[in-house]
């Protein structure tokens, strides 16, 4: 899904409930693109993290009450030992 189609979303109904349930669908993207891409290596899943942390970024500019760094950190809250490995590019 896009980041348009996202904040759509978020839009029709401005709630913390839609909030986790776009960030699930996030997290849900990235399991469906590394299986797609049948991702075996870190650099792979980082690239996707990458992606997905830029959508992220995409849809918190088009619904300005959420955070850009939302995404990265849950990641973090999820998965901290992947602050070892995954360094997003830093962006505003």
């Amino acid at each position: 899904m896009k980041s348009k189609e996202y904040a759509k979303i978020y839009k029709d109904n401005p709630c913390d409930k839609t909030l986790v349930t776009i960030l699930d669908a996030f997290f849900r993207e990235v399991k469906e693109i590394a299986e797609m891409r049948r991702v075996q290596y870190d650099i792979g899943f980082v690239s996707i993290l990458d992606e997905q942390d830029r959508k992220w970024r995409a849809f918190s500019r088009l619904c300005p009450e959420i955070k850009p760094e939302g995404f990265r950190m849950m990641v973090f809250k999820q998965f901290p030992f992947l602050i070892k490995y995954w360094k997003p590019e830093r962006m505003g």
